[in-house]
């Protein structure tokens, strides 16, 4: 069985490059026999990764990528198996055209390896970039490698059961101790829900206001809520497992725009009024209009994101021409 882990640090650098590549090679944990590298020097793996970023000027952004895999305490097998996996795990589709510099360490009740990549690609300069696919994608890569070379590999449905048991087991502690994570985003989540106007609009909410994150991916059935703790949960374990779902958010971002529109319009159509305008609508009194709102404080930042990002050219000219023969917006467009 091998956990394959990203522990990249949030901010890295020549100098997090260097102190994490010294780390790996650290005589005490592994030795000669147990490094290897992909496109580079062994011997010489800081000193090629920045001439290769160099050459690609691309010395700026993630300078690095840090992996482990770790196997199971009771995986004690001959050593040049666990090299041989190496070899074949740096040569997966995703990392094979990046540097590589690896370290089987033994100084621990399990054998794990440390995989450092550099982020620029040898062959086209382009930059890592990895999605939750992807690594799931790896994952599954060292599982195969696993079964070639005789290792044990991890029953997911075993692991994601025992995994969403103790979480449970904690929230059902942290219910009995007044204090819920779970309660408490999915409060602050229907505050967003309330108020927000598209996915778009909802992840900004998400963000500006919580400082959560968000994985709403479109191949996948669940989205993935995470808040400014860290804690994880997908919208089918919050609430009735519906209320948080893509289809009932979708049905609530249209019903929220339609109210806004309708406020908006209103809004605007006192505005003519009072600026008596009449045949001479255009696009710049619109405009003018926002300004005033903007000017008196009369909209909110919230709103001011909408009318940037949500309102199209076309909405614009809807409600210029339908507010011109007093009908307002044409809210089933």
């Amino acid at each position: 069985m091998a956990i394959v882990e990203d522990i990249t640090p949030k901010v890295t650098s020549k100098a997090s490059l260097k102190r994490s590549i010294d780390y790996i090679l650290q005589t005490t944990k592994t030795n000669d026999n147990l490094i290897g590298s992909n496109n580079c020097d062994k011997y010489n793996p800081y000193k090629d990764f920045i001439f290769n970023k160099k050459l690609w000027n691309k010395e700026d952004g993630r300078y690095f990528k840090h992996f482990t895999q770790a196997f199971h305490p009771d995986e004690k097998k001959d050593l040049n198996l666990f090299k041989k996996l190496a070899d074949e795990m740096v040569l997966n589709d995703k990392w094979k055209d990046y540097q590589i510099i690896y370290a089987i360490h033994t100084d621990n009740k399990h054998i794990h390896i440390h995989y450092i990549i550099n982020t620029v690609n040898v062959m086209n300069g382009k930059k890592y970039q990895q999605s939750e696919v992807d690594l799931n994608e790896l994952k599954d890569y060292s599982d195969r490698l696993c079964k070639k070379y005789g290792l044990s590999v991890i029953d997911k449905e075993e692991a994601m059961k025992k995994r969403e048991e103790r979480n449970k087991l904690a929230e059902d502690k942290a219910i009995k101790n007044g204090v819920s994570w779970k309660e408490e985003m999915l409060n602050n989540l229907r505050i967003i829900k309330d108020k927000a106007v598209s996915k778009k609009h909802f992840i900004y909410l998400l963000k500006t206001e919580l400082n959560y994150s968000i994985k709403w991916i479109d191949t996948r059935k669940h989205i993935t809520y995470i808040d400014d703790k860290n804690h994880k949960c997908r919208c089918k374990k919050l609430a009735d497992g519906e209320e948080f779902s893509k289809e009932v958010l979708e049905n609530k971002f249209n019903e929220n725009l339609m109210k806004w529109k309708e406020e908006i319009a209103s809004k605007y159509d006192k505005y003519l009024q009072k600026e008596s305008i009449n045949n001479n609508i255009n696009t710049l009194s619109f405009t003018s209009f926002l300004k005033n709102l903007t000017y008196k404080n009369n909209i909110s930042d919230d709103n001011k994101y909408i009318l940037s990002n949500e309102l199209s050219s076309s909405d614009l000219k809807d409600l210029i021409e339908n507010q011109k023969k007093n009908k307002g917006f044409n809210y089933e467009k």
